[in-house]
């Protein structure tokens, strides 16, 4: 990891003058965005993102940077760079987080968001802006999940054990016609391998859930206590992750203007004792974030979010996704995810830490993580 607090003078200086800049300016002018500042906000995003942009991004940046407090949202900030007109050459966002480490709830900044005009690229801007936040945070925590992204974030933070990839083929038409293309023309044969992977999904999500009631929570409201507790309860057990609430988890998923997720409850004699938050992306399932109640037995952990992985997954395939995903480090999510038929895959996936006090980075170091999909920006 590069050391924020030798580098970054070096590569202010660098990147100031690239600019046409004093090094001064360019480090007093790296500031949060104001709401009249979306508009340039929106155009360098439209620049970077090129044909990606397929949503209402304006929504989305709304949303994720300017909601009203009364939405139970975090105090999340986007920081810019501007030129001499006042165009935005690169931005970076920060969301507020609590993280449990060992025993405590320590405050955490989650890097997110992170553009860079492509007419500055290549000079170290979105370097610079990750070690400037470093600079001002006593924790950051961030992604690399793109060739980009992840070769950027190994490079001047600390990087975790990468999180693992899960995979299960839920419609079998695209794996039939690259394996066996003759037989995929088979009239009837695709749909007759559906037919049994709909009846395997079946029955495993009736097999899980015996004893305990799966439904589909469309508020959080009444479960801010049962909430609080499975947090609590994963803590106590050693894990390191960001702190869940009701409130926090209602804001990201419920009311996110760009995805449409769902929230899956598992209930023992009424009481919640896991949740699952899934969504699609275009005929992609993901099984994005979870919880449980850590003060069960490790065999009851692991059946509840089976059953839960196993309902959400068969949602998913009526919905249409041709595979479902997950990634992970940690938990009982792992071997959930084996007994419900997935496969571990291999791609380049790091979540890496800075911290200013040697010490901190120490404990974070050797933690013992709990990370999902949950952990990246890509709402």
């Amino acid at each position: 990891m590069v050391a924020a607090n030798a580098d970054l003078p070096r590569l202010t200086r660098v990147l100031a003058r690239l600019l046409g800049r004093d090094d001064h300016a360019l480090t007093s002018g790296f500031t949060p965005a104001l709401a009249t500042e979306v508009p340039n906000v929106l155009a360098l995003r439209a620049r970077v993102l090129a044909r990606e942009l397929t949503w209402d991004d304006e929504a989305f940046l709304r949303w994720r940077y300017f909601s009203e407090p009364a939405a139970a949202a975090p105090d999340n900030r986007l920081f810019l760079v501007r030129g001499k007109e006042g165009e935005v050459l690169g931005s970076l966002g920060i969301e507020p987080q609590r993280l449990h480490l060992n025993g405590e709830v320590i405050p955490a900044a989650r890097f997110m968001d992170i553009m860079v005009d492509p007419r500055v690229h290549g000079m170290g801007l979105g370097a610079w802006m990750n070690l400037a936040l470093q600079d001002r945070n006593d924790v950051g925590l961030a992604i690399g999940a793109t060739n980009d992204s992840y070769n950027l974030v190994r490079r001047v933070f600390q990087p975790l054990p990468e999180r693992h990839s899960w995979k299960l083929l839920v419609r079998s038409h695209d794996f039939l016609a690259r394996r066996t293309p003759r037989l995929a023309e088979v009239p009837g044969i695709a749909r007759g391998a559906d037919a049994l992977l709909g009846a395997g999904r079946i029955a495993l999500a009736l097999g899980f859930s015996i004893g305990l009631e799966i439904d589909r929570l469309h508020g959080l409201g009444r479960e801010e206590g049962a909430i609080a507790d499975m947090d609590r309860s994963m803590a106590r057990s050693g894990f390191t992750f960001s702190q869940r609430t009701a409130g926090y988890l209602a804001w990201r998923y419920l009311a996110n203007p760009r995805r449409r997720y769902q929230i899956w409850g598992a209930r023992r004699r009424g009481k919640l004792v896991g949740l699952l938050v899934s969504r699609s992306v275009a005929e992609r399932g993901e099984l994005v974030d979870w919880m449980w109640d850590a003060d069960q037995p490790e065999s009851e952990r692991i059946r509840v979010l089976c059953a839960l992985f196993a309902s959400a997954i068969d949602h998913l395939a009526r919905q249409g996704a041709v595979t479902v995903w997950l990634r992970t480090l940690g938990s009982p999510g792992e071997a959930a995810a084996s007994r419900v038929g997935m496969r571990q895959r291999q791609e380049r996936d790091t979540v890496a830490f800075a911290a200013r006090e040697p010490g901190r980075a120490r404990e974070l170091g050797q933690a013992r993580w709990f990370l999902t999909l949950g952990d990246s920006d890509d709402d």
